[in-house]
């Protein structure tokens, strides 16, 4: 990894149970293979321009992941 960088905090619901997740920028140096057996079935690699084709189609439904993207663009990462 060639660098981490902390975004935040994000509740993944209205905070009724207490869940949520840190949020994370980073930079990687390589991509190794998918992990079956944590569930990643794929890598796929896009450009920021093609990200944001795809949430303007509605095809980025997470809400941890939209929030990442909105906080990295806000930092001027991406």
């Amino acid at each position: 990894m060639r660098r981490l960088e902390p975004l935040g905090f994000l509740f993944g619901t209205t905070n009724l149970y207490g869940s949520g997740a840190h949020l994370f920028f980073a930079e990687l140096e390589a991509v190794g293979a998918p992990q079956i057996g944590e569930g990643i079935a794929s890598i796929e690699q896009f450009t920021v321009a093609e990200f944001e084709e795809l949430m303007q189609r509605g095809e980025i439904l997470d809400s941890f992941t939209v929030a990442a993207y909105a906080h990295a663009k806000l930092r001027r990462l991406i």
